[in-house]
């Protein structure tokens, strides 16, 4: 068993109160696998245990024993009374919290009857447990129910104030319920935060969160030179071979072996610390997995390899094909020359979608391939709605259904051309369904189409990156919006919950109203004929003979 003398501290008496990591090192705290807590393989923990900063990160690789952190920091603040309201466990859905409280949780307070199970007062409930004189609740962070569709809330996220929250795999999470949960501990003097999370999407989740920190790397000095390697970031120029065609870490700077060991923490932007910590550690740095099981997947290449999940699970890094988002740049290279045209002859068709502002798309088709967007605009009100399709001689509209269906269906009734309510349907075949009520009057315009949401993002993003499909008004400051919510979606794969298939879904990154505008737009241009551009421009008047130039 490792030995005490191993682990540099000072030994205050009371230091375990102050130290997570001395608290689990000095209890020899069982965890998963029925092993005592040791730092050895793990040196990189210790500095993350110590550390008392309020606001903190980690974008990890798979398997690093990075949630034993988190449970570890929160267990040591209820043992030592340090979160007087209680903590909050996030996890990404309320399955993930039984089979933690289950697996992991249970077994931790059975296995450790003196360091933790003897303040553990309540044990029967899966979700929340009373550690001393306050509460440790697990909660999974999917909506509760939709509201019209689409509001999403959590009952039980609403009624707990606490002093600490921790969201475990942050990036499979609903955006929604992570800007919830911030809110319970807006009371708190403690207003503890940890993210943790295998990271997925570039700038998305714990990408962006550590983008935002003092982003932490794992420095290893090299025992011959003394020069410093990080792994994560020199990968795969530190990987080298022995004579023995063994794999192994190298220096950067003189090529002898390196370990993990030997590492420090070194934040590249220490002008942050004082707001935001972040770190940032891969399986390159975990001494219990070979370095050719690595190597073998980094170097496969074959048709079934992911590499995404490589970069994700194993390097700890974002990343996402370019053909699954779309870039600024690659939206930005429609814009033409013209500006936001005043008015339109057209016809033209309007996509619109419903949320705090109505987000306004419109546009026409100059031949049969090719669509022309020539106003994008956010408005207050269906009144402006109306005023802008009047203006632009629209004749097809498409309009998101929810989440204010009533208001919709009256705009429906009251405009004087073809209008739609689109409602997505993940489960749809191919191609949009356009249907109206059996009956229905001309007054009672209370159409609806459906499309598959996958298929109609897809169609999207082939309006932009297939050149001629798509020309945009020139750059303004409506259209840097309008191009920052066009690329906050991304298409990832997931496992159906009800059929266990995984399929490719598009997942919301930030706000993206703009996106949605777009699709609908591109729905109702299948309703418009082909306009003529000329009707489009303004006519210059004719220069009298005698007017002076200047």
């Amino acid at each position: 068993m490792e030995s005490n003398a191993a682990i540099d501290y000072t030994d205050p008496e009371n230091i375990e109160t102050v130290d997570p990591g001395f608290w689990a090192y000095r209890n020899f705290l069982v965890l998963t696998g029925k092993t005592p807590f040791t730092f050895i393989g793990h040196e990189y923990q210790k500095a993350i245990l110590s550390c008392k900063f309020p606001k903190q990160c980690i974008k990890k690789g798979a398997q690093l024993g990075v949630t034993e952190i988190g449970v570890i920091k929160s267990l040591h603040g209820h043992r030592f009374k340090r979160y007087p309201q209680g903590s909050l466990y996030l996890f990404p859905t309320q399955d993930d919290v039984t089979d933690f409280s289950k697996a992991r949780f249970g077994p931790l307070i059975k296995d450790n009857p003196e360091a933790i199970g003897r303040f553990v007062m309540d044990t029967d409930a899966a979700n929340i447990k009373r550690i001393g004189d306050s509460m440790l609740y697990f909660r999974g962070a999917r909506a509760a129910k939709k509201i019209e569709g689409i509001k999403k809330t959590s009952s039980k996220l609403k009624s707990i104030p606490v002093d600490r929250i921790t969201r475990d795999e942050r990036d499979e999470m609903d955006v929604a319920m992570v800007k919830l949960s911030e809110a319970r501990i807006d009371h708190s003097l403690v207003r503890e935060e940890l993210d943790l999370s295998t990271p997925s999407i570039p700038d998305y989740g714990i990408d962006k969160e550590y983008l935002k920190s003092d982003q932490r790397i794992w420095i290893i000095t090299c025992k011959k030179c003394t020069g410093e390697t990080c792994l994560e970031i020199e990968f795969p120029d530190i990987i080298g071979i022995n004579k023995a065609g063994e794999y192994f870490r190298q220096c950067r700077h003189c090529g002898e072996e390196i370990h993990p060991r030997d590492g420090r923490w070194i934040a590249q932007y220490p002008s942050k610390s004082k707001d935001y910590v972040g770190w940032w550690i891969s399986q390159l740095n975990q001494v219990r997995k070979p370095l050719a099981k690595i190597m073998e997947t980094f170097l496969d290449t074959g048709p079934d390899a992911d590499i995404t999940e490589f970069y994700n699970s194993v390097l700890g890094m974002a990343h996402i094909e370019a053909e699954n988002r779309l870039t600024r740049d690659e939206v930005y290279q429609l814009c033409s020359r013209d500006p936001m045209q005043l008015r339109s002859d057209g016809p033209c068709a309007m996509g619109v979608d419903v949320g705090k502002m109505l987000h306004v798309v419109v546009g026409f088709r100059k031949s049969q391939d090719t669509l022309k967007v020539i106003y994008v605009q956010r408005v207050q009100s269906f009144d402006e709605v109306h005023d802008i399709a009047k203006r632009y001689n629209v004749t097809c509209a498409v309009i998101d259904l929810y989440p204010e269906t009533r208001t919709v269906r009256e705009f429906q009734e009251a405009e004087p051309y073809l209008v739609y309510g689109c409602e997505y349907k993940e489960n749809q075949p191919r191609g949009p369904i356009w249907t109206e009520p059996a009956g229905a009057t001309e007054n009672q315009k209370h159409r609806i189409v459906t499309i598959n949401r996958t298929e109609i993002c897809d169609t999207t993003h082939n309006l932009v990156v297939i050149p001629g499909y798509c020309i945009l008004p020139r750059r303004n400051a409506e259209m840097d919006e309008f191009v920052v919510e066009m690329c906050n979606t991304a298409k990832v794969l997931e496992t159906d919950e009800i059929t266990g298939k995984q399929v490719y879904r598009y997942r919301k990154l930030d706000a993206d109203h703009y996106r949605h505008a777009a699709n609908y737009f591109w729905l109702a241009s299948q309703h418009i004929n082909i306009a003529t551009e000329t009707v489009n421009r303004r006519k210059k008047a004719p220069r009298r003979r005698d007017a002076r130039v200047v």
